[in-house]
């Protein structure tokens, strides 16, 4: 089975707002695909359909219960750690989710470009 690794961002507490939190999301899930990494972003594939269809895109419990299939699926996480991402609700129950799990869990830096590992006990 392929790699698929799910893309943690923050939306809700991000300082420029939802719609540049989500372009933000898209622009690194493409410099990421660009360097062969498979990823998911729930924010992507939600801020859309949220505003198409009516939907409220913070309605977090909502999100999260669709984003479970998601993290059940993935390899692992890679956090990016993009502004407001330690305030992110979202984001702490995504690498929660993964501890508990035992999936590997990469950190991204989208100013050096560069990745760090977490290392579980």
């Amino acid at each position: 089975m392929t790699d698929l690794w799910y893309m943690a961002t923050p939306y809700s507490k991000f300082f420029f707002g939802l719609e540049a939190a989500a372009q933000q999301a898209a622009r690194i899930a493409g410099v990421l695909i660009k360097q062969g990494e498979n990823v998911f972003s729930p924010i992507v594939h939600s801020h859309v359909i949220a505003h198409m269809n009516g939907f409220d895109p913070l309605d977090h419990d909502m999100w999260m219960e669709i984003d479970k299939a998601f993290m059940e699926r993935c390899t692992g996480l890679i956090v990016v750690m993009m502004m407001g991402w330690t305030r992110s609700k979202g984001v702490t129950m995504e690498i929660e989710a993964f501890r508990k799990a035992g999936k590997p869990i990469r950190y991204f830096d989208p100013e050096t470009g560069l990745f760090t590992s977490e290392v579980l006990n």
